[in-house]
C-alpha cells in the first residue's frame, strides 16, 4: 500500500462502455466491486499491476503507485481527460453527422478544444483519431 498526494480522479465510460477512472492521467478499469461497496481499479497498461480501492468518490488504497502518481511498472501515462473527451466528442459528431466529411468535424472539435484549453498540442492527429 502506498500513499498518494492527491486522491482526486476522474470517472468515464470507455468506448465499450465499461467504467474507467482516471488518476494522475493513468487509466484504470474496474476489476470488482465489493460486497462492503469498496470498488477495485486496475491499471489499463497490460504489464502494470498497479491498482487502486475507492469508496464513493475517495481513494482508500492504493498499491503500485508511487507517491507523485507514477506507476512501479514504468510506462507514460494516457492522455489527459480533456483529450479523451476530445477525441470522444469526434467520434459521436460522426455517428450523428455521417455524410459531413470526418476531417471537417475532426478541424472543429480541435477547434472547439483549443478555445476552451488554450492548445490542442495533446490532440493526436487526425491520422491517429482515424485509426482507434
Amino acid at each position: 500500500m502506498s500513499t498518494v498526494n492527491c486522491d482526486s480522479f476522474s470517472k468515464f465510460t470507455t468506448q465499450t462502455g465499461n467504467d474507467g477512472i482516471m488518476f494522475k492521467n493513468y487509466h484504470f478499469g474496474l476489476k470488482r466491486t465489493n460486497k462492503c461497496g469498496t470498488q477495485i481499479w486496475i491499471c489499463t497498461h497490460r504489464s502494470c499491476n498497479a491498482s487502486i480501492t475507492t469508496r464513493e468518490d475517495s481513494i482508500v488504497k492504493t498499491s503500485s503507485i508511487k507517491s507523485d502518481g507514477t506507476h512501479e511498472f514504468q510506462h507514460p501515462p494516457k492522455m489527459d481527460l480533456k483529450v479523451y473527451e476530445c477525441i470522444r466528442s469526434i467520434k459521436r459528431r460522426i455517428e450523428e453527422e455521417p455524410t459531413a466529411p470526418v476531417s471537417l468535424l475532426y478541424d472543429q472539435q480541435v477547434k472547439k478544444f483549443t478555445r476552451e484549453n488554450g492548445s490542442a498540442g495533446s490532440v493526436p492527429i487526425f491520422d491517429r483519431v482515424k485509426s482507434s
